[in-house]
């Protein structure tokens, strides 16, 4: 069976017509001989935007994170990217930054800073949580940490010791200015994420705010 582009019956039992005529082709989700991508609704067609790439390649509907709408015989349908997209053509992709979690995103806090560049996950020393199609996620400073700008790094001096230092007993003076250590004539523990380093003078050096003297 041969199928004009005006055929009706293009259907018989189950005899379905799979060679078309010229310019159109079989689409089995529309059970019709169609011409997709030529700006026009045809058949059963349900969206053509001349092949701009918002319609799915047999037109049986709007693409993956496109909105469709409209189209006639003599007009194309009109498609545009889904709130959270932006067109890469012919794609609709996540638009990273503007703070909605779409697509394969796992976090988006809006560019404050918690969230790497391609929203892939949380940036370094943050920790990030939630995020949806509405709303952005939510990021702060791993504990030992404070926000610098848009990063966040060590904050020696408030009694959590992180990472690099050595010490931290909350700028009580046994810590050296860096917390890479204690200072000279004080004996430290080591203190840790939710605990301050406890510093004493050495022996024979009496604590006079905040050094240890003889």
């Amino acid at each position: 069976m041969t199928c004009s582009f005006d055929s009706t019956n293009i259907a018989i039992g189950s005899k379905i017509c799979t060679v078309c005529a010229p310019l159109l082709t079989w689409s089995p989700t529309l059970l019709a001989c169609i011409n997709c991508g030529n700006g026009k609704l045809e058949k059963n067609e349900t969206c053509d935007d001349g092949g701009l790439g918002g319609c799915l390649p047999d037109c049986s509907g709007a693409n993956l994170n496109y909105t469709c709408s409209g189209g006639s015989l003599t007009s194309p349908s009109n498609c545009v990217c889904n709130t959270g997209f932006a067109l890469t053509a012919p794609n609709c992709l996540p638009i990273c930054g503007d703070g909605l979690v779409v697509g394969n995103e796992v976090y988006d806090d809006g560019n404050l800073g918690g969230v790497n560049p391609t929203c892939s996950g949380a940036n370094p020393n943050y920790t990030c949580s939630g995020g949806s199609p509405i709303l952005a996620s939510t990021c702060s400073c791993i504990p030992g940490d404070s926000k610098n700008g848009l990063f966040c790094q060590i904050q020696c001096g408030d009694g959590l010791v992180a990472a690099t230092e050595g010490c931290d007993d909350g700028g009580l003076g046994g810590c050296l200015p860096n917390c890479s250590g204690p200072n000279n004539n004080f004996t430290c523990t080591a203190g840790s994420l939710t605990s301050p380093s406890v510093c004493s003078c050495d022996p024979g050096f009496h604590f006079i705010t905040p050094l240890c003297l003889t």
